[in-house]
């Protein structure tokens, strides 16, 4: 989740054109420090330094990268049942913006 938060931010940063370069740098920082964790809990075969978990904890990842396909796809499926869904979640994003541009004057 930190990974996709990583690479999230600064794509809305810059739809919002707020995008600045340091923005980019802690991105790319944030993405190389996470794929640490993310070697310890898939494992390297034959690495000494970062070995494959026992089981269970090796489906764990996997487990999770399940998950997020399958949430993924409900989103898919709703957006495509329900076209103003995206519209709807936009509005409510800029309500929230609104209100927080006029609580920081």
């Amino acid at each position: 989740m930190y990974i996709l938060i990583s690479v999230a931010a600064p794509v809305y940063l810059y739809k919002i054109r707020k995008l600045q370069r340091r923005d980019i740098v802690f991105s790319v920082l944030g993405v190389g420090f996470m794929t640490i964790p993310v070697l310890g809990s898939v494992g390297i075969p034959g690495s000494t330094l970062f070995p494959v978990p026992e089981a269970p904890y090796n489906a764990f990842p996997y487990l999770f990268l399940l998950y997020i396909l399958a949430t993924c796809g409900w989103f898919i499926i709703k957006r495509l049942r329900s076209p103003n869904l995206v519209v709807k979640m936009r509005q409510g994003i800029e309500e929230i913006h609104n209100r927080f541009r006029d609580t920081r004057n």
